[in-house]
């Protein structure tokens, strides 16, 4: 700033001037903190991380997630019990890894 000041009492306003904007903006500052210090609190993590889930997304993870616990489950039942070898118990373990995983990984379409 390089503003001339011709009195003393025009400098002493303008560094009155300047001492409540520094003011202002320590308040700011203060008030900015403590936001993000509330944001970070767990429980307040939670319910953003709720908050941004959208419908379709929920729908479509619990979709996915029931899909993988169904196969899962036929894998189980069908091929790994009544397999009479170990080749057939693991071929039916590798199945039910292989199912999950590409139904875990694979791009949702939207």
């Amino acid at each position: 700033m390089n503003t001339k000041y011709k009195s003393t009492v025009s400098l002493r306003e303008a560094i009155k001037n300047l001492e409540q904007e520094q003011l202002n903006q320590k308040k700011k500052l203060a008030e900015s903190y403590n936001k993000k210090i509330q944001s970070y609190k767990p429980a307040n993590i939670i319910k953003s991380s709720v908050n941004n889930l959208s419908p379709t997304t929920l729908r479509n993870t619990a979709v996915i997630a029931g899909a993988g616990i169904g196969a899962a489950f036929l894998f189980r039942k069908f091929l790994v019990k009544k397999a009479v070898s170990i080749p057939f118990t693991a071929l039916g373990l590798i199945g039910k890894a292989a199912f999950s995983y590409a139904l875990s990984h694979r791009k949702n379409k939207q």
